[in-house]
Order: C-alpha cells, then sequence, then structure tokens
C-alpha cells in the first residue's frame, strides 16, 4: 500500500479531509476446484483489518496461491462490532464507494465487495480514507476478472480513459455498508441518461436487422461459452446488444450484470 495525499471533495464523509492509503489492486486467480473464491468473478475485494493482523496476513497469503476456502470463513469477514472499531471510508477516482465501514481493532478482517465489469483501471485509483489510518489499517485488495465474450472485451478498451470510474462499482449493501442509496441511485441515473442519449442516436435502427443479428448471436455465444463439456452460465450482453451502444454504455450495463450476480449469488 502507498501513502497518499488527501484532497478534499464534495459531500462530506469520512472520505475527505483526512489520511489516505492508495492500495495496489492485486489479480487473484483461483486454481483449486473446491471451496469459495476470496473474491468472487467479476469483482474486486478489498479486506481490511488493523495493522500487524495475522488474519489478514494469512488470507492474502491463500490469495497469492490461489487458494479457495470455505463458506463460513468468508461470511465472518461480513461481520464486525460497531464499537471499538476503526473508521475507514473508500474511494475509486474520487467517487465513494463505502463511507463509515467499521475495522475492528482486535485484528480480525472484514471485507467490502465491488462489482467490477473487467475494464482497465486507474493506476492507483483505489484509496482508503479516514482519520489515523496510515499507521493503524492495513489492507488487501483482489481483483477476479470476469469471463468476457470478444465483443465485450472490445466494447471495454474502447471506453475513454476518463471515464474509466465506470469499471467499479459502489460496494454490495450489508453488515458493513448500511446504506449505499445515494451512489447506486448516481450511477443509475448516469446509466439513464447515457441510455436515453444512445436511443436518441440509434433511433432509425432497423429492428429486424437486430433481431436476425440477435438470433445468430446467441447461437454464436452458446458455443463459445462450452468450456471442457460445461456451459458457461456466467451473464453476458449479447454482441448485437452492444453493437447498438456506446462504449461508456457498454460499460454501465456490463457492471450492473455484475452487480446483479454478485447481489443474487
Amino acid at each position: 500500500m502507498k501513502r497518499a495525499p488527501t484532497t478534499p471533495k464534495k459531500n462530506a464523509s469520512l472520505a475527505t479531509n483526512t489520511e489516505a492509503i492508495t492500495l495496489t489492486v492485486e489479480l487473484y486467480a483461483p486454481t483449486a476446484a473446491r471451496g469459495a473464491p476470496v473474491a468472487p468473478r467479476g469483482s474486486i475485494v478489498v479486506y481490511l483489518a488493523a495493522s500487524g493482523s495475522k488474519s489478514l496476513t494469512k488470507l492474502r497469503e491463500s490469495a497469492q496461491r490461489g487458494k479457495l476456502l470455505k463458506a463460513t470463513e468468508l461470511e465472518e469477514f461480513d461481520r464486525a462490532e460497531q464499537k471499538e472499531s476503526l473508521r475507514v471510508a473508500l474511494r475509486y477516482a474520487g467517487t465513494l464507494l463505502a463511507d463509515a465501514v467499521p475495522v475492528p481493532r482486535d485484528g480480525r478482517v472484514v471485507r467490502l465487495i465491488l462489482p467490477y465489469n473487467g475494464g482497465e483501471l486507474f493506476d492507483g485509483g483505489l484509496t482508503l480514507h479516514g482519520e489515523g489510518i496510515e499507521n493503524s489499517i492495513s489492507a488487501v485488495a483482489l481483483r477476479h476478472d470476469p469471463p468476457l465474450t470478444r465483443v465485450e472485451r472490445a466494447a471495454l478498451d474502447l471506453v475513454p480513459a476518463s471515464m474509466r470510474h465506470l469499471h467499479v462499482g459502489a460496494a454490495l449493501p450489508g453488515a458493513l455498508v448500511g446504506n449505499n442509496d445515494q451512489e447506486r441511485r448516481r450511477q443509475e441515473d448516469e446509466r439513464r441518461r447515457q441510455e436515453q442519449e444512445q436511443a436518441r442516436q440509434e433511433a432509425n435502427a432497423e429492428r429486424a436487422q437486430a433481431q436476425a443479428e440477435a438470433q445468430a448471436d446467441r447461437a454464436e455465444e452458446r458455443a463459445e461459452r462450452r468450456q471442457g463439456g460445461r456451459q458457461d452460465l456466467f451473464a453476458h450482453l449479447f454482441d448485437s446488444t452492444i453493437q447498438t451502444m456506446s462504449p461508456a454504455m457498454s460499460a454501465a450495463a456490463m457492471l450492473q450484470l455484475r452487480r446483479d450476480a454478485l447481489r443474487d449469488g
């Protein structure tokens, strides 16, 4: 983790006027066949603990080896006592993803699960903020890439660098994150605005041609997603759908697919 200067931002919270830590996002590639992934596919998971936590060190080592854990072990990371805890906020590219997250002082580990669509990330874009955290908080950020079709990958590669904030979403709500409604609504409003703009641009598209392309794409994608005789059930956008979208709109739609999968999974 790197230390980063903090700059005041709008919407006062723990993420403003406090110390900041820049997190390095590490690739997680599970190698085991049984168990629960330390980071689900299509997510970035940030594990937090008080500095010197042996549990966090052990978890980092397991992740680096591609190990899987028991589901019950991971569920423990979603709980934290509200009292006697440090408070931190998490931002990506300046956007608040989670606020007032309790981190136990006794070394127990907690986690935040962020939807991730597989797009290129800002270098140093993921930051922790809080009072006195430089010497009191440790973190491990793990990225588990989602499987992407060739067209999905191409669409994400076309997203301008200035819009890479579209690749990571607000933390899933739960015991640690009580309410992300404001940030979720902001993201949904931006996605709807992009959809409306794109709808105007594509108003003259021919429905019959789109339907024919969709049928062909479904057959092709079903064949592509068979891996070792098993069907890939991961949610994807159809090629024909992506072709009617701007890159930014495609990125937002793919991020929503990841959020839905994580929430329902």
